[in-house]
């Protein structure tokens, strides 16, 4: 019986992150038919009827995982069974730091349940008293156990976390436990395969998100309808749309970032001569592709920051793929303080001590993607590091690295 006045200002002190605006504007990005392989995909019906609890959907940079997630997060709300099952959903964003805190998130995933039911539970009102007349926030043991009071009102949650590799891995390993003890829950999270999510998240099935030839084709065609000088040109040749769709899911491999820049560039093109032309050097256009990547590593700490940016030197400039020992050596060999100049480094050590080495997994967190483990070697100690898209595009993305990173001893280094 409590006042609706009363009830929205308890919830308003609770979590005022709503994560659900920016799912909407998300799915404004989907095209028409896109996406929806996922819903009859065997794993996600199991997930979803109860079968298995946690499902891990990974994929490269630029598969449409975030798309994905908010296309399930949209499902989810249309098809849930009725009022005792509830659906919450968490995107990352590396512009909203209030999206990266443990216990913002935790409040926020309780909202979200509590916004889907008719009361709240009590010792939540008493919190919010207690709290407010003390001008004070809950500890991290006090959102946890609102969310589990939350909880207990449904009969089962299915919650959507997008981007899980994105957070720190102190956020990470504080929030997959608190949310490991709802016996109730189903957790659908995306990220890029990453060791160190295995290892702290005991998922059910791992399921691999990639942008589906017939989905880029879907997306290709109603980009050429949404382009007028592009369609313009489409129109004064007949077999111009078909050679478009064609070279664009060929060159996109899975990622639909790949196909929306091919777009974007063809379409500033005045002829279907130039048009043509232009599909013969997409290779050559896609110096933006990865800009987002790079803004997320270069918002990192200092020390994430310096370590990315390290990593991608070398990925960019060796002669030849590294290993994943002589990736942890080159980095080791450049180790520096920030503010020291790059003409005081050290490039003569012989020696090199395991306990200097970083690890592979803090590697591949702080490079943001840009940087991958070769799939096929990777349970091989002779791992491979390749870029995670084409090598030009790593080149072109890193193009300020050769400033800071421009001594002669990295010339020679040849692994």
């Amino acid at each position: 019986n409590m006042a609706d006045k009363d009830r929205e200002e308890i919830l308003d002190w609770l979590s005022p992150l709503n994560f659900w605006p920016t799912q909407q504007e998300v799915l404004k990005r989907r095209k028409e038919g896109t996406s929806v392989w996922i819903v009859n995909d065997p794993m996600f019906l199991r997930w979803t009827a109860g079968e298995t609890k946690r499902l891990w959907c990974t994929g490269i940079p630029g598969a449409g995982k975030t798309v994905i997630a908010s296309f399930i997060a949209d499902y989810l709300q249309k098809v849930v069974p009725d009022s005792t099952d509830a659906v919450a959903l968490v995107m990352f964003d590396y512009r909203r730091p209030e999206t990266h805190v443990m216990e913002d998130l935790i409040t926020s995933i309780t909202r979200q349940l509590l916004v889907q039911h008719a009361t709240l539970p009590n010792a939540l009102t008493r919190l919010y008293s207690r709290h407010k007349m003390m001008k004070t926030r809950p500890s991290r043991a006090e959102t946890v156990a609102a969310l589990h009071d939350a909880a207990a009102l449904f009969k089962s949650i299915h919650l959507v976390v997008d981007a899980l590799d994105e957070y720190s891995e102190a956020t990470q390993a504080l929030l997959v436990p608190a949310l490991a003890g709802l016996k109730n829950l189903r957790t659908l999270v995306t990220s890029r395969w990453i060791p160190a999510i295995s290892n702290i998240w005991n998922y059910d099935e791992r399921m691999e998100i990639r942008a589906h030839d017939a989905d880029v084709e879907r997306f290709i065609v109603s980009e050429i309808a949404e382009k007028p000088r592009l369609l313009t040109q489409v129109k004064r040749s007949s077999d111009l749309q078909n050679d478009i769709v064609d070279s664009i899911v060929k060159s996109a491999r899975g990622m639909f970032l790949l196909a929306r820049f091919h777009m974007d560039y063809i379409s500033t093109k005045n002829n279907p001569r130039a048009i043509r032309q232009a599909l013969k050097l997409l290779t050559n256009t896609l110096d933006k592709t990865y800009c987002s990547a790079m803004d997320r590593i270069w918002s990192q700490i200092t020390d994430d920051r310096v370590l990315a940016e390290k990593a991608l030197f070398w990925v960019a400039f060796s002669k030849r793929p590294m290993s994943i020992r002589e990736m942890q050596h080159a980095v080791t060999i450049m180790e520096h303080d920030p503010d020291q100049k790059v003409d005081d480094l050290d490039f003569t050590r012989t020696e090199i001590h395991e306990d200097e080495l970083p690890d592979v997994d803090t590697i591949l967190s702080v490079c943001a993607g840009l940087v991958m483990l070769e799939p096929a070697s990777m349970n091989s100690p002779y791992c491979y590091w390749v870029p995670s898209a084409s090598d030009l595009v790593l080149r072109l993305s890193t193009t300020r690295l050769t400033s800071t990173f421009s001594h002669p001893a990295t010339k020679s280094f040849q692994p």
